[in-house]
């Protein structure tokens, strides 16, 4: 796959959807306001899972590095979930409204 972006930026992004694992990714920038081929920086970014259980009664707060976002929340309890990080089910004495509930209220806080 070949992007080429032939506008001027000082930053570009490039979607991970763009990118082909097991394939050649070329970037190429045409630079046509004098700029230094040596000062171009990549940076890559990880996309984390974070998993955590606040107590009824307590406090749980997330929080992403600068120019990060909360883009999903997967699962939401309150009741007393089964399994494990990655693979939780709702258990024993569940709300139904919980997800809804905990996406309805980061939705108002961001």
């Amino acid at each position: 796959m070949r992007l080429e972006i032939t506008h001027f930026s000082t930053t570009y992004h490039v979607p991970r959807s763009f990118l082909r694992d097991g394939e050649d990714n070329t970037l190429e920038l045409f630079e046509e306001q004098g700029g230094n081929p040596y000062e171009v920086k990549v940076a890559t970014v990880t996309i984390a899972n974070a998993c955590a259980k606040a107590y009824e009664g307590h406090r749980l707060e997330l929080a992403c590095n600068e120019n990060q976002v909360i883009s999903e929340i997967k699962f939401a309890s309150f009741g007393l979930p089964q399994g494990e990080r990655g693979s939780f089910k709702k258990g024993r004495c569940e709300s139904r409204q919980t997800l809804s509930v905990v996406k309805r209220v980061i939705n108002l806080l961001f």
